[in-house]
């Protein structure tokens, strides 16, 4: 995907797709799923 984003300025096909059922399909997903609430923090630090 990189490669053609720099070779055409665009991703592939296939990839935008995918963003696309990504950006369409966040609604419906639970809130506790959220990136915000990982704790990355907490992984971090008690490493």
């Amino acid at each position: 995907m990189l490669k053609s984003m720099i070779e055409n300025g665009k991703p592939p096909l296939q990839s935008r797709f995918i963003l696309l059922m990504c950006r369409l399909m966040k609604p419906f997903t639970p809130k506790v799923s959220s990136s915000e609430r990982w704790p990355l923090e907490e992984l971090v630090v008690n490493r």
